[in-house]
């Protein structure tokens, strides 16, 4: 399994790389242009806009929406200082060990979780990739049952 995952990293890093160079970007547009020729791509906007949002996760939309329009900062002074300081972290740790790291929220913003100090966490990119909207306790407990 974990091999499998393995090797599922490394097609897509080097898918990424390919497609940041002038050939492949060349490529992109391509299957882009082929994409929405097909219709497919109009069946994927359809089938999106069909699925349901969770409340919760209406309401952060909400809330970002308002705080973009109005320009006014929704954070308290200590969690604005606390978000600068874990996207300085994320940097440091990107020039000192190497690889992507992502800033991520312990209760998941679609389940109601909010950017605060104590719901903020630097972690590696893939497993933020893999966790995606569970809570850290619920995919701890997903993974350890897995082994």
């Amino acid at each position: 399994m974990l091999l499998k995952e393995e090797r599922k990293a490394r097609n897509k890093v080097a898918k990424q790389k390919y497609y940041a160079s002038e050939r492949g970007k060349a490529q992109k547009r391509k299957e882009d242009i082929a994409y929405i020729a097909s219709g497919k791509r109009a069946l994927t906007e359809a089938r999106r806009g069909a699925k349901p949002l969770s409340d919760a996760r209406k309401q952060a939309r909400l809330r970002y929406q308002l705080m973009r329009r109005s320009g006014e900062q929704t954070l308290n002074p200590f969690d604005a200082w606390v978000l600068r300081e874990a996207v300085a972290l994320t940097r440091l740790r990107k020039q000192v060990c190497g690889g992507e790291w992502h800033l991520d929220h312990i209760i998941p913003v679609s389940k109601g979780g909010q950017c605060t100090y104590d719901n903020l966490q630097v972690v590696p990119a893939y497993w933020n990739r893999v966790k995606s909207n569970k809570h850290t306790e619920q995919f701890f407990a997903r993974t350890q049952g897995d082994m």
